[in-house]
């Protein structure tokens, strides 16, 4: 991950950040109400509702994906502050990090949300939202450079900054191994399923059992 000490003055002022106890394999409904298991992919999911983020508030999406971790999201506050998720991890180990954001509304706002996306000190992206129905995902892969990473919101110029869904995990020793991977990260250009009859998107659970 590329290094960027000019940041770490700026980052003492954004003081919301908020501590996730669980580590390793993470799917965190941002927004959601409560614990469950998606009966489609059997992933467990864990909501960040009062134990891992205590900033923001839980809305309804008005139009939501038929996925049930996209039925709420959680907005954060329009202000100079990062809105952190720490996760932890395994020093030196290899991550995917996955982000995904739908707005879902009817449309009767000025300007839909454009706000940054942040890994520790580091701007991973900045999230334009065109389409409020349309599921958009940032991921990266990276190598922990500690015991724990922060996935942090912040800095929107149109809107309010929100998150539906964050996600970790573990990647076996050899995949994606890089001669560069302690400086920079590698992001997520396309995913391709060549030969498919639709665009859906093809999670675990969607591979028929032999």
């Amino acid at each position: 991950m590329a290094s960027n000490s000019h940041f770490l003055v700026l980052c003492l002022f954004f003081i919301s950040s908020v501590i996730c106890q669980v580590t390793e394999f993470i799917s965190i409904d941002c927004g959601g109400t409560g614990n469950y298991t998606d009966p489609r992919t059997g992933l467990a999911w864990i909501s960040d509702n009062g134990t891992i983020m205590n900033y923001g508030k839980s809305s309804e999406v008005e139009i939501p994906d038929e996925n049930i971790q996209y039925r709420r999201r959680r907005d954060f506050p329009i202000d100079s502050r990062k809105y952190c998720y720490t996760l932890g991890t395994r020093e030196r180990r290899r991550y995917l990090v996955r982000a995904t954001f739908q707005y879902g509304s009817s449309g009767n706002e000025d300007a839909y949300p454009k706000f940054d996306l942040y890994l520790d000190a580091t701007k991973w992206s900045t999230v334009v939202i065109l389409d409020s129905s349309r599921v958009y995902v940032k991921e990266m892969i990276i190598r922990a450079p500690s015991s724990s990473i922060d996935v942090c919101i912040c800095c929107a110029t149109t809107g309010s900054p929100f998150i539906s869904t964050l996600e970790l995990r573990p990647l076996n020793l050899s995949m994606y191994a890089t001669d560069f991977e302690d400086n920079f990260f590698l992001e997520v250009a396309a995913r391709v399923n060549f030969g498919a009859l639709s665009k859906d998107v093809i999670r675990s659970g969607d591979f028929p059992k032999l």
